[in-house]
């Protein structure tokens, strides 16, 4: 009951518009980092995790020296995030894995400028960013010498500054679905061989495949040879993709 009321306290106080900034001026030190994590076990198989955090605080933006625009001010970030993961054991060689992920960020920043002509414009540099996440994993132990991952995840991120990074194109956002598979195998007590695979596609990037392959030998007792090949492929973010800021 008291990390209930912790919670929806912090919410209330920390993350309503006119008390974080009155937070923010405090100091350029001032954050508030907050943190739970929860594991309920419903019986021998089954286990809930439930993870969240909350923060809050201040950083120096801006040219030091510079008296007209872009000067030195405060800006101010608040941020959240929530998890949430069921496992589950069936029998003694598997587990499957259910998660939902959410993260949440919001940085204020607004300071006169030059924009079109005219001197003394309201610029907002402040950015709102939501990602938003769902995964499954299947682990399978074969034997003593052969184990597997595959699973699944769909993902989407969404940002919105209309009035400066993103100027004049409301909120901006990229889906992402995943499917993946990785296998392990001891070929002999030295020698362990990881064969994956990856294919997603992307609103960014279409249909991208990521394979993988990796050896590792033990020389001697705390020395391992690795060697690893592997392609891969890199989304843009949405900064990178839809930046169009006015200065």
């Amino acid at each position: 009951f008291f990390l209930f009321c912790l919670f929806i306290f912090c919410v209330f106080f920390f993350f309503n518009d006119t008390a974080t900034t009155e937070i923010y001026t405090l100091s350029l030190h001032d954050a508030l980092p907050i943190s739970f994590r929860s594991e309920y076990r419903l019986d021998n198989d089954n286990v809930i995790e439930f993870n969240f955090g909350l923060g809050a605080g201040a950083q120096q933006a801006g040219i030091v020296g510079e008296i007209d625009e872009n000067k030195t001010r405060i800006a101010g970030n608040n941020s959240d995030f929530q998890q949430i993961k069921w496992r589950r054991k069936s029998g003694g060689d598997s587990e499957h894995q259910l998660q939902y992920y959410r993260n949440y960020s919001r940085y204020r920043d607004q300071f006169p400028a030059t924009v079109g002509g005219q001197a003394n414009t309201p610029l907002n540099q402040g950015v709102v960013t939501e990602r938003n996440n769902i995964e499954y994993q299947y682990i399978r132990t074969w034997n003593e010498k052969l184990r597997s991952v595959w699973g699944a995840e769909i993902r989407q991120d969404v940002s919105q500054a209309n009035e400066g990074w993103f100027w004049q194109l409301g909120q901006v956002s990229n889906n992402i679905y995943r499917v993946f598979a990785n296998a392990e195998w001891q070929t002999s007590p030295k020698l362990l061989v990881n064969a994956g695979l990856m294919v997603e596609n992307t609103d960014f990037t279409g249909v991208g495949v990521s394979p993988s392959a990796a050896v590792n030998y033990k020389l001697v007792r705390g020395h391992t040879l690795r060697a690893k090949v592997s392609q891969g492929l890199r989304t843009p973010s949405l900064l990178e993709r839809d930046r169009k800021s006015v200065v």
